[in-house]
């Protein structure tokens, strides 16, 4: 299968380099063909995007750089990624750039005029031999708008089918659903793109990244990927659109597949607490309890949002950082990132919140 991808720049060193990496990380099932366009003839030739099909959209942010004609863009690549979405509304965009572009006093950190890019990448993991996670992200990305592209009509109905969904999620997935998209009954490809990437897949509650679906289940990180609990969960795994970029389980799925065997006294237990118990007296190798990395208390119960490791509901604090549907696990801080870390945000913190933070003098 052929992918098309436009690659925008301003620096011609840059275009050749990695569009020539992009191709050649072609495979005998995805064929990667980049045309390359430097960031000027937006300007100079105002019709350059028509009769274009591509699967995916690559640009530079800085386009500061002066031509061979002594001219330059004139924008940015979020403004240059604002007209592209114009025109494409079916197609992914990603801002691929170079390290750390967002402290360039020209980045716009509002979020509306974030919202048409799918993604930032950094042309740096494009670079031989760590490039493959970046190739298999782009792969995926271009994949999955073509998937939504491609189905029609552009309902609930056939939404749900390209997220492969059990339907024991069905309720669950309406309530994280936009509502002005519901109500027109309708949905783009860049709209369904969104919804999936930035809050189904991004916020755990209903699908779970392995850490989350680890202490889900009450048991490490580690005892979670062991391929014997790996291949007993395969029937919980997102085998949806945009699967490949990460693996992530079903959360009800989760349930039904560890309970499935448990016996009465396991299946009346928490499932942090009933699984562990159904596995260790059922299998050779045993499992061991998640641990709150507070104290060491088990299993955990919640996910810090700062360290990404375990945590107990006790020893952490709900941390306002995003909009989540509700439906959605809620942002919590451990005790011990907030006595240890810098990146700390207090002002995210609610008024009962940092009344404990000060009671408990978790910072001076």
């Amino acid at each position: 299968m052929d992918l098309n991808i436009l690659y925008f720049d301003d620096e011609q060193p840059d275009l050749d380099r990695f569009g020539s990496l992009i191709e050649e990380n072609s495979s005998s099932h995805y064929n990667l063909i980049v045309e390359k366009i430097i960031g000027t003839k937006v300007k100079k030739t105002p019709n350059i995007l028509d009769n274009k099909s591509p699967d995916l959209i690559l640009a530079d942010f800085d386009y500061s750089h002066v031509d061979s004609e002594g001219d330059v863009l004139g924008m940015n690549g979020v403004t240059l990624s604002n007209l592209f979405r114009q025109k494409f509304s079916h197609v992914p965009i990603v801002l691929f750039t170079r390290k750390p572009y967002e402290q360039r006093a020209d980045f716009p950190h509002n979020e509306a005029i974030l919202a048409c890019i799918d993604d930032t990448k950094y042309k740096e993991d494009l670079i031989p031999p760590n490039h493959s996670n970046l190739i298999r992200y782009l792969i995926s990305i271009a994949l999955g708008y073509k998937k939504l592209r491609d189905k029609e009509p552009k309902n609930w109905d056939n939404l749900i089918a390209l997220i492969s969904a059990p339907e024991s999620s069905y309720d669950v997935l309406k309530m994280s659903y936009p509502i002005e998209q519901a109500k027109r009954k309708t949905w783009t490809a860049f709209e369904a793109a969104t919804w999936i990437r930035k809050t189904l897949l991004k916020f755990p509650g209903i699908v779970y990244e392995p850490v989350f679906a680890a202490t889900y289940l009450g048991i490490t990180l580690d005892s979670f990927q062991l391929p014997e609990v790996q291949t007993f969960f395969n029937p919980a795994r997102y085998y949806g659109v945009f699967s490949d970029e990460n693996d992530r389980w079903w959360k009800t799925k989760l349930i039904e597949v560890a309970a499935q065997n448990m016996d009465e006294t396991e299946k009346n237990l928490p499932l942090r607490k009933g699984f562990i118990k159904y596995w260790n007296r059922t299998h050779l190798q045993k499992l061991a309890p998640s641990v709150c990395e507070f104290k060491d208390d088990s299993p955990a119960e919640t996910v810090c949002y700062l360290s990404q490791r375990p945590a107990m509901l006790k020893y952490s604090l709900h941390y306002h950082v995003d909009t989540r549907p509700e439906v959605m696990d809620e942002a919590r801080v451990s005790f011990r990132s907030i006595k240890t870390r810098d990146d700390v945000n207090f002002d995210l913190f609610d008024e009962v919140a940092r009344d404990i933070i000060k009671k408990r003098n978790l910072k001076p």
